[in-house]
């Protein structure tokens, strides 16, 4: 069996005494829930919403850190990203795939094998309901299980003699994944998973200082249970059967970011299996790791002005020029907003400010309003003089577009106003899930349950479901090109709704928007360019490849109209307006085998691209539309010089965005400095390769089975690493040395105060009556700010409630 050794990042924390920590993303003991078999309930006290069981910021609730080694190993890059899950034989888009649910720590005290002990990590098993860990293992939600809807997962087994897989034991059902049961910071946060992807040694040897003992050293190793879920031999196997022609090391190198090596004449295996690997070495000195110096705080109204403000500071110390902090500032700003002043020769400074000033508002959507955009089929002349041939819409279309346009108003009012009736039932029913669970002693406290139930349920449930069936809801068919075809209600909208009247009117427009279209494909007198040359091309029939064409539609023209074509012959004279109407209605009225003219036309004369798709359409299933084009189209192949050739005008029915409301952003902060440098821990496997890519080693392992590795504790694996390691000499992210505690920042917890200024606020009573309306003074804006000429924003006037001892 071949295995490919992927190295992994392991990281340790040594702790002489126990500390608080940041606390699990999610503590599910605290569920509320009620055992049947004991008949108990656990939790009476705790309402079932979020908050109650999610961590909240600057609460640890108690978690502890043991005193004694914490091992936290990270996953490699390439098993932490969403994939296709096709690539997993799955019927989803996306998933994350499988990582390593068995770990094998082994622990050498110093050089050689003195002092060696290994445990085994199941990271997937789960502990049986009723059975507490408190602290040594992680919770996941576990809702299969009515009498305790959560687990502990995650165990640690020391062993001598071997190992053996427990058949009675209970695992995770599904793969493993580095999300865990959802958290995306799952395998990155050591509270979340010190149980599944961590180890904690309470026992290990110390110097005479109680630090570990130098040169003590941890080995990781990490593989996959069951061979069906080792993603590489499932990406190998995918790639074999649908990219036959791809090298499969290249393969592996794009979608891993993994470099093998191979030695000359070795072959890439076809098959292999993922031993993940780290090496951490004790080499204790004093200190700590954590930055203490060298931070910067920004506050700005946007990112841009943030990162601008940050750099300006920087290069005016750099330069030695910090009265020109302001000026550097607004010029690295004006770099990001080049392309909206740069065409211009006056006003660039007001235009700057302008742009500065829109970057920090964000536009908040006003609903949908409906256009009508034209379109022709074929190439438009450069010079837009086919612009004046557009055939113009009537007043009924422009009536009715209005109409849709009212109507969809009052439908976006509506879906605004279920949107807000919906966040006050759910505020509701959080009350109603507190009043259901009242804190034990506090029961009297709380609102009796049934009257807020009734109180929802009348006030809550019965007007938002009145308003959804009043309102409803709809969607569109849609052609290959996108273009809308009809409106479709949803099948429970009531046929009085909003969103079935908007439906109706939407397809009653479209009807006449068909019509309009087929009325401008309808040869009209002024599309004859030269009428005495188109009766002699009909009546004389020159020798050409069209002449029977010509024929036989000459045939089918009704008995009248021969004889006034043959008198245009002879006459020279423009016919009058009846003779041409007479003609004209005659040949739109034309009926004939569409597809055997249009077969012997396409040969001889060119022929627009949409004429011969429509052509190749199954005739029983061409549109009224569609007809008209194509016998437009055959008509003007006839007569190539004699009518005029008019693009078929197409009217599309788009949804456009309504003109928007605009509110203030929220102010950014931004940090810089060594303190929140972000960790290489996660996403910098490659950070020692110029391509960031990782370096992994092929092991073949001959005849022995994983089974016999884990008999063997993987020494052979081990001996491989440890020779490769000392011929290297470069550095490598499995192999690394502890001299102290680690800083890898990723969980930032912080809070503002935001004080208001301090007269005429919303605080104080605008009618000095005693009572506090919770309202801002009519004055407050020109009371605390004015606006100074050529400015954009508004400044603060200091000097409104400005005192000697308070600030604002």
């Amino acid at each position: 069996m071949t295995y490919l050794l992927v190295p992994i990042h392991l990281d340790t924390l040594h702790l002489n005494d126990s500390i608080a920590a940041i606390c699990p993303a999610c503590d599910f003991t605290r569920q509320p829930y009620f055992h049947n078999g004991e008949k108990r309930a656990y939790n009476p006290g705790i309402a079932p919403v979020s908050e109650e069981m999610a961590a909240q910021p600057f609460e640890d609730r108690n978690f502890r850190l043991k005193p004694g080694i914490h091992l936290h190993w990270a996953l490699p890059d390439a098993l932490t990203k969403s994939i296709s899950k096709n690539k997993l034989r799955e019927d989803s888009e996306t998933a994350f795939p499988p990582v390593p649910n068995r770990w094998m720590v082994r622990r050498r005290d110093g050089a050689g094998n003195n002092g060696t002990k290994c445990w085994i990590v199941e990271s997937d098993y789960l502990y049986p309901p009723g059975t507490a860990h408190p602290g040594t293992s992680v919770t996941v939600p576990h809702p299969e299980d009515t009498n305790q809807p959560f687990r502990y997962m995650g165990r640690t087994i020391a062993i001598e003699d071997g190992y053996q897989t427990d058949v009675d034991a209970s695992y995770w059902g599904k793969h493993l994944t580095a999300v865990g049961y959802g958290d995306p910071a799952f395998a990155a946060l050591y509270p979340n998973c010190h149980s599944v992807f961590g180890f904690y040694d309470p026992d290990y040897p110390r110097d005479n200082q109680g630090r570990p003992k130098n040169g003590l050293q941890y080995d990781v190793i990490g593989w996959y249970d069951a061979g069906a879920n080792d993603y590489l031999n499932t990406f190998i196997t995918f790639v074999q059967e649908n990219m036959e022609n791809e090298d499969l090391r290249d393969v592996i190198k794009k979608e891993f970011k993994w470099s093998v090596s191979l030695a000359d004449g070795q072959p890439f295996p076809q098959s292999m299996h993922v031993l993940c690997h780290a090496c951490l070495t004790f080499d204790p000195k004093n200190g700590q790791s954590t930055p203490s110096s060298g931070h910067r705080i920004v506050i700005a109204n946007t990112g841009a002005e943030a990162l601008a403000a940050d750099l300006a500071e920087k290069m005016a110390a750099e330069l030695n020029v910090s009265d020109r902090k302001g000026v550097i500032e607004e010029q690295l700003e004006a770099l990001l907003v080049a392309p909206q002043i740069e065409h211009r020769q006056l006003d660039v400074g007001p235009k700057l400010k302008e742009a500065r000033h829109h970057k920090g508002f964000k536009a908040v959507p006003a609903g949908i309003i409906w256009t009508i955009l034209s379109e022709k089929d074929g190439v438009q002349p450069a010079d837009g003089s086919a612009a004046g041939e557009q055939t113009p819409l009537t007043d009924d279309i422009g009536r009715q577009l209005n109409e849709i346009n009212s109507l969809q108003q009052e439908y976006d009012r509506a879906v605004q106003q279920i949107e807000s009736m919906q966040d006050r039932l759910f505020t509701d029913w959080y009350k109603y899930a507190l009043c259901a669970y009242p804190q034990e002693g506090r029961q009297d406290d709380y609102p009796n349950v049934d009257e807020v139930k009734h109180f929802i349920e009348l006030k809550g449930l019965a007007p938002l479901t009145k308003k959804q069936a009043a309102t409803g809801t709809f969607g569109f068919e849609r052609d290959d090109t996108g273009r809308i075809v009809t409106a479709v209600p949803s099948p429970d909208t009531t046929s009085y709704s909003l969103a079935a009247r908007l439906a109706e009117d939407v397809n009653r427009l479209l009807a006449s928007l068909e019509e309009q279209a087929c009325a401008s494909l309808r040869i009209s007198p002024a599309d004859i360019l030269n009428w005495q040359r188109f009766a002699r091309r009909f009546v004389q029939r020159d020798p050409s490849p069209l002449s029977a064409t010509l024929t036989g539609l000459w045939s089918l023209l009704p008995e009248d109209i021969p004889d006034i074509i043959n008198e245009l012959v002879d006459d020279e004279n423009i016919p009058n307006d009846d003779d041409q109407n007479k003609i004209i209605t005659a040949m739109n009225d034309l009926e004939f085998d569409l597809d055997a003219v249009f077969d012997e036309v396409k040969d001889v004369v060119d022929l627009s691209l949409a004429a011969l798709q429509i052509w190749e359409i199954d005739s029983d299933k061409r549109s009224p539309k569609q007809v008209l084009k194509l016998k437009r189209a055959i008509l003007e192949a006839c007569f190539p010089e004699n009518i005029r050739k008019s693009p078929a005008l197409e009217y599309r029915l788009k949804q456009a965005a309504a003109p928007r409301y605009w509110e203030a952003s929220e102010p950014v902060l931004l940090l810089n400095g060594d303190l929140i440098r972000p960790s290489h821990r996660h996403g910098a496997d490659g950070r020692f390769d110029p391509e960031g890519l990782v370096a992994c080693t092929i092991f073949a392992g001959g005849n022995d089975s994983l089974e016999t590795l884990i008999d063997n504790k993987f020494q052979p694996v081990l001996d491989c690493l440890e020779a490769l390691h000392s011929t290297t000499g470069e550095p490598q992210i499995a192999f690394s040395r502890w001299q102290q505690n680690p800083w890898h920042p990723l969980v930032l917890e912080w809070e503002t105060k935001f004080y208001p200024s301090e007269k005429k606020n919303h605080h104080t009573d605008p009618e000095a009556t005693g009572t506090k309306t919770g309202l801002y003074h009519p004055e407050f804006i020109t009371h605390h700010y004015k606006l100074m000429e050529n400015q954009i924003d508004l400044t603060q006037q200091l000097w409104a409630n400005w005192n000697s001892d308070k600030k604002l």
